[in-house]
């Protein structure tokens, strides 16, 4: 780290795609034995972005950083003098073909950690927060915040995509629709991604999920499945090879969905759709739940993107929309069968409550259950809903 203005530093969030995902370079310094990313303080007259990269060459000897668009981490703090310092941090990926090559005497030691990782050997809380924010622009955020591969033990107890739910789903692609590549993002544990090889014969089906867990439950069942982990925010295909991309409700799940939407644009061949299921903001304040759990909602309507959003999303990345349609996702007697689905969390709402907030809505529900028992035929139904946008590339 190189003496200068002591109020002011710059340095990069450096991230390499990896087999098993995106991982986070973080070094030590030996000042302190701190860890943290290469940054140190500006010389002279520069600005943040070319002290940055000096930095990071310097300490990493990473060179030629383009920072990623839409990420600039500002972090303040006092000093002991009385100033407050102000740390600038852009975000990069590691350029092809170079290696980490410490430099002398500032560092002591280096790492390659996936986000969770990261964020547990980091020093500082404000590095944390700064790395959080890094991960979320590329989807990581909101996943980090639900352990899928712990929900994966469970998932197919209470949630299933059979093969009608998906024609559904892919009524609302042209008749004559036939892809020769398509892509299910977001597959879990593969039951829709099955659904699409059975709807579409012949078709190189691929699925992509973030959860080594879920791919792993998901190639049990299905072992033929070409099944790739990687980040929705970052489609790992060749571009203009798919035509056609499935995501069901995993647009709630990226902090920013910016790059996904990028990757469609991308990865789609002239004319190749995408279908995606969300739900709108009024779709989620009608939900049964929100009676049993108040904050049902307010979490649901944080997290999914409005529709508009969504368009606007789409059409900025440079695709078209063909049609957005309401559609019924789910028709299901509140009994005591639905209740043993709530009981195992089989929406990710229930993920993010803490155990005494799911407890209570569950002894809730528990009872209205128990005091509406009936025949059958005579017991509460409710039917969710959801919004299926079709995409396509021009």
């Amino acid at each position: 780290m190189t003496a200068g203005r002591l109020e002011r530093s710059a340095g990069f969030i450096v991230f390499r795609e990896a087999a098993g995902g995106r991982e986070y370079l973080l070094i030590r310094d030996r000042k302190h034995g701190n860890w943290g990313f290469p940054k140190g303080h500006l010389e002279g007259e520069e600005d943040d972005l070319s002290a940055a990269r000096r930095e990071t060459r310097e300490e990493a000897g990473v060179g030629d950083l383009e920072p990623v668009a839409g990420f600039r981490e500002e972090m303040r703090y006092p000093l002991r003098s009385g100033r407050t310092k102000t740390t600038v941090l852009f975000l990069a990926e590691m350029p092809a073909g170079e290696s980490v090559t410490p430099g002398r005497g500032e560092v002591v030691d280096w790492a390659w950690l996936p986000v969770e990782g990261a964020l547990q050997r980091l020093s500082f809380d404000a590095a944390r927060a700064a790395l959080r924010r890094a991960a979320a622009l590329a989807g990581e955020g909101r996943l980090s915040r639900i352990d899928y591969d712990a929900v994966s033990e469970r998932y197919d107890r209470s949630r299933n995509f059979d093969a009608e739910f998906t024609r559904r789903l892919l009524a609302i692609l042209p008749g004559d629709f036939r892809p020769a590549r398509a892509l299910d993002v977001g597959c879990g544990t593969g039951n829709a991604t099955a659904c699409l090889v059975e709807a579409f014969p012949g078709t190189a089906v691929f699925g992509l999920d973030l959860s080594a867990g879920m791919l792993s439950k998901a190639r049990a069942k299905h072992a033929r499945l070409p099944l790739v982990r990687g980040c929705a925010s970052k489609l790992p295909f060749i571009g203009g090879k798919l035509d056609l991309v499935l995501s069901t409700y995993v647009l709630h799940h990226l902090e920013h969905p910016v790059g996904f939407y990028a990757g469609l644009e991308r990865c789609l061949s002239p004319g190749g759709r995408a279908v995606l299921l969300t739900a709108g903001h009024r779709q989620i304040r009608e939900h049964f739940l929100i009676r049993f759990f108040p904050r049902f909602g307010e979490i649901d309507c944080e997290r999914f993107p409005s529709l508009d959003e969504v368009e606007s999303g789409l059409r900025t990345a440079g695709l078209e929309i063909s049609t957005r349609s309401e559609i019924p996702v789910a028709e299901y007697a509140v009994d005591r069968r639905y209740l043993e689905r709530v009981r195992n969390r089989h929406i990710s709402t229930f993920e993010l409550m803490d155990d005494r907030e799911f407890s209570e809505g569950l002894q809730a529900l528990s009872a209205w259950v128990a005091a509406h028992a009936g025949p059958e035929e005579k017991r509460p139904r409710h039917t969710a809903r959801g919004t299926l946008i079709l995409a396509r590339k021009p």
